[in-house]
């Protein structure tokens, strides 16, 4: 289970203050098809790690939790924005100006309105 993406999903939910139990998250994130005790026992595993703790009937992140998160998506932050920052501003809004041409190409009639 270390490396579940329920894991990872609960963990952001608990650490946004977005969803605290087992249940919401489940009800959050049913797209994810993963049942309410997936989501039980990924908590137990943040809660084991020390990432999570359990305040009356709801989870919430720990300090030790809070600086890893915050810490994973600095890093995740820069991976996004590194392709990015090689381009100038004129080349990044030209950039733009393609993908939105090829967006309207692409639309199915459906999406028009």
């Amino acid at each position: 289970m270390e490396d579940d993406g329920q894991i990872w999903d609960a963990f952001t939910n608990v650490w946004r203050d977005q969803a605290n139990t087992a249940a919401e998250l489940a009800e959050q994130l049913s797209g994810r098809n993963y049942d309410q005790a997936s989501y039980a026992a990924a908590l137990g595993e943040l809660a084991k790690r020390g990432w999570i703790t359990q305040e009356d009937d709801k989870y919430v992140a720990t300090e030790k939790g809070s600086k890893l998160r915050q810490e994973v998506k600095d890093v995740t932050d820069q991976y996004f924005d590194a392709p990015w920052k090689v381009l100038t501003e004129a080349e990044t809004k030209e950039l733009e100006g393609l993908m939105k041409k090829l967006a309207e190409a692409v639309k199915l009639p459906e999406e028009e309105e």
